[in-house]
């Protein structure tokens, strides 16, 4: 069975979401995205949609697969709920950030934080001021493992195997 007709049958999405979801993430990406990815992906893309708050990435390059990478590295698991919180707005259309509450099947709540045209900023758990579980400029990606930094950009100090 392809990745389309996956798509379609399990989030129930119509030709033109699908065309939207294909066109902020690669195929490749798309293709290797397991079946909770890509509804997570489209809820998260269906919210920025919904408000007008599009990313401005090259086509077929959204973050949006990111976010649902470190989600699902995090081990949120499958969004059940998700509400957008607020969007604050900077000086300038790049420095503006969404807030959107997560809640998973288990009931946890998480929330993240994307500014527009950037990667996923930051993830914390139960509420905006709550235990930060990914922050972009202390945690990185290696090899599939979330690994936490000593400072901003500083050497990594661990990884997390999950």
């Amino acid at each position: 069975m392809t990745v389309y007709k996956l798509t379609l049958e399990e989030m129930g999405l119509t030709e033109e979401q699908y065309q939207l979801l294909r066109d902020s993430i690669m195929p490749e990406s798309l293709e290797q995205m397991s079946a909770t990815e890509r509804r997570n992906a489209w809820l998260i893309l269906d919210a920025m949609a919904e408000i007008e708050f599009i990313e401005s990435a090259t086509q077929g390059q959204s973050p949006v697969s990111f976010a649902t990478w470190v989600l699902d590295l995090l081990g949120v698991g499958e969004i059940k709920e998700l509400t957008v919180v607020r969007v604050s707005e900077g000086a300038h259309d790049l420095f503006d950030i969404l807030i959107m509450r997560i809640v998973n099947e288990e009931d946890d709540v998480y929330y993240i934080w994307y500014p527009r045209s950037l990667s996923l900023d930051m993830v914390t758990r139960d509420s905006e001021d709550g235990e930060i579980i990914y922050d972009s400029l202390i945690h990185t990606i290696r090899d599939g493992q979330l690994c936490e930094r000593e400072y901003p950009q500083g050497s990594i100090i661990y990884c997390r195997e999950e």
